[in-house]
């Protein structure tokens, strides 16, 4: 019995060192490491400035008239499509409005009521690459309804500001 138990326990140790240097009955050691590529060259694109131009539907107006105002985005220089995301006025002064009496230019100047468009429908709004599309501001411009004789054939001029963003990966 004596001679069984030695043996049992020399058979477990064996299997012990085994398990404890895998399964294949040797162990290995292996060497790593880590390296960074040299510096790699490139760049971001540049979204160039974009042109915009604009019209009114109605070249003249009546008090309490509004004409919608088509602008027309060149995209000319960039090589990727852009969205408008927004249009806002820039504020009208006295510079802006040629009255009959140069002293009727600032009130004449209030008379113009622009309408701001802080989203636009993204069909009426996207501008294909290296192209000129128009967008179509509704309403963009209103004559005041209390502009009064001051104001008869007074000539002028509007901006807005239009705000853009590309979508390339959209």
């Amino acid at each position: 019995m004596l001679q069984t138990k030695k043996r049992a326990t020399a058979l477990l140790a064996a299997v012990g060192v085994a398990a404890a240097i895998g399964v294949g009955g040797f162990a290995y050691a292996a060497f790593t490491q880590e390296r960074a590529s040299d510096a790699i060259a490139a760049e971001a694109e540049a979204f160039e400035n974009l042109v915009v131009t604009g019209a009114p539907l109605d070249g003249s107006l009546w008090p309490g008239q509004k004409t919608n105002v088509t602008l027309s985005i060149d995209n000319k220089a960039n090589d990727t499509p852009i969205l408008i995301t927004k249009a806002t006025h820039v504020e009208v002064v006295a510079k802006d409005v040629k009255t009959k009496d140069p002293a009727d230019a600032d009130t004449c100047a209030q008379m113009l009521k622009l309408a701001d468009f802080d989203s636009l429908p993204a069909e009426d709004a996207a501008i294909s690459s290296g192209a000129v599309e128009s967008v179509t501001l509704v309403n963009a411009l209103q004559l005041d309804p209390a502009a009064d004789d001051k104001c008869q054939g007074m000539k002028f001029t509007v901006k807005w500001k239009v705000s853009a963003k590309t979508t390339y990966g959209s």
